[in-house]
């Protein structure tokens, strides 16, 4: 073989082996910065046929990590009843995080920001304790049992800044705290846990200075007098996947009445509770739940959504109790995402 035939084998075998290197890099899916290494091989003077060393910078493209869209986004549309499964998707890591979680979601063709509006609320995180939502103002953390004359939104509404831009939008039973300013026809409101703004005026309804207020997300039942928080407990709501009318109804009703040592009967059930306080027409309620469940049960926020009730709000059978002593038939009660 002649001598430049050899070169070209020798250089032929430099280059494969870098690319070798660097496909056993790229391989490992290390999406890292990747410094020039100097790499010398033996290559032909242009021109003639003398030999030389010549030292070549090579820079490794790489890829970046591939990107794996859940199987189960793809059937989602937009729609609130939607959210709660975008955002359970979202808190098990199905969706990334970052900008990559962003970048997801957009081109799946969710709205970023209610969803991680939605992913807050479930697990009622400040912006001090996640990254989740960042692109508004939150509420500090020791602000989070926010009192004052309070509504709920009697429709979908958007909330809006000071200069009327868009900041998100809020579902029809949301719970606000009104404040004194106005911006043309819109109320600045408080939501609690979460951020400031404005809202139309026509989509608030004023709430009584005394109810009892469910957040569903939250798993927690609060009762209020004279604006004023006086007792809150955990509680486990309505399995929303199971019941011909499943979860526990959102709305803002009243207690109907209350009821001592009596039994719940179902089709396939019949219950001992203490009290059972009615607010609504479909016999949901409150009531305790020791006899089948554990006290540990209600630690787990996300209980409901695999082993809730059939449409009551489950509680400690002594929290039912407290309940029950500023509970009166007439009662305005509050239930809400």
């Amino acid at each position: 073989m002649k001598k430049d035939g050899w070169k070209a084998l020798i250089l032929a075998a430099n280059i494969f082996l870098m690319s070798a290197c660097y496909g056993i890099k790229k391989s490992n899916n290390k999406n890292t910065e990747v410094k020039k290494e100097p790499i010398e091989v033996i290559s032909v003077a242009q021109g003639n046929n003398n030999e030389t060393n010549e030292i070549i910078y090579v820079e490794p493209t790489l890829n970046p990590s591939p990107v794996i869209v859940p199987d189960n986004s793809l059937p989602y549309t937009q729609t609130n009843n939607c959210l709660d499964e975008i955002a359970e998707d979202v808190i098990k890591g199905n969706w990334g995080n970052g900008e990559l979680r962003k970048q997801l979601l957009t081109e799946a063709g969710y709205n970023y920001n209610d969803v991680m509006r939605r992913v807050n609320e479930i697990l009622g995180y400040t912006k001090e304790e996640n990254d989740y939502y960042n692109e508004t103002e939150l509420i500090p953390k020791e602000e989070y049992n926010i009192s004052g004359s309070a509504a709920y939104l009697n429709k979908d509404a958007i909330l809006y800044d000071e200069n009327n831009n868009s900041i998100c939008s809020l579902n029809k039973y949301d719970k606000v705290i009104l404040g004194a300013s106005y911006n043309g026809n819109k109320r600045l409101v408080t939501i609690p846990y979460l951020y400031q703004g404005y809202i139309d005026e026509s989509a608030l309804t004023s709430l009584p200075n005394t109810y009892i207020e469910v957040d569903i997300s939250l798993q927690i039942v609060k009762i209020y007098v004279d604006d004023e928080i006086v007792f809150e407990a955990d509680v486990i709501t309505g399995n929303p996947n199971k019941g011909t009318i499943p979860g526990t109804n959102l709305g803002c009703t009243e207690v109907s009445r209350i009821e001592y040592d009596t039994y719940l009967i179902g089709k396939n059930y019949k219950k001992h509770v203490n009290i059972f306080v009615v607010f609504n027409d479909n016999e949901e309620g409150f009531h305790g739940a020791d006899e089948w469940r554990s006290h540990d049960e209600y630690n787990d926020k996300t209980r409901y959504l695999t082993n809730g009730s059939n449409g009551c709000v489950n509680m400690k059978d002594n929290d039912a109790m407290t309940l029950g002593e500023y509970a009166e038939v007439g009662t305005k009660v509050l239930i809400h995402k």
